[in-house]
């Protein structure tokens, strides 16, 4: 029995014959068929479940609401603080301000903010720094969660 199903699967690879197409077409169909909604027609099925949308309206927002992070160049940063709309964070820590600071900066290390800190009333705009942006770039997607808005920060910080 071996010898014969071997030699059968053998000679069935071996040909192009129209029962072995008919087979491998009529297989794509039901399975195709198994993964389509009840009722055919290309429509829902109207007892499926809503779970499906409900997780892709979960995902779609998701995307949607995720931190949104604009890098600001030295020269947009000047721009901006000229207009008087727009509050510069320092982030860095006590030690690095030590060593000087960006005139007219609020000085609010690392390890002390939260989003809930800050209180940027009178402007426009906050934009945040560091010595090398990484941390800024960190701030400003947490404040952008926070606020729902895009937060900008000094791409490349102070160096």
């Amino acid at each position: 029995m071996a010898a014969s199903s071997t030699t059968f699967c053998a000679s069935w690879r071996q040909t192009n014959s129209p029962m072995r197409v008919f087979f491998a077409l009529t297989s794509l169909a039901l399975g195709l068929n198994a993964c389509a909604p009840e009722g055919g027609g290309g429509e829902s099925a109207p007892n499926s479940a809503p779970d499906y949308e409900l997780a892709s309206a979960q995902i779609g927002n998701a995307a949607q609401a995720s931190p949104k992070v604009i890098d600001v160049s030295v020269a947009e940063l000047v721009e901006r603080l000229e207009t008087g709309r727009t509050v510069l964070i320092d982030l860095r820590s006590d030690a690095e301000v030590a060593g000087g600071m960006i005139e007219g900066a609020v000085h609010i290390p690392i390890h002390e903010f939260g989003p809930s800190k800050i209180d940027i009333s009178p402007y426009d705009h906050v934009v945040f720094y560091c010595h090398s942006g990484k941390r800024s770039e960190t701030v400003a997607k947490q404040y952008s969660a926070h606020t729902g808005e895009a937060e900008l920060h000094l791409a490349g910080g102070i160096t």
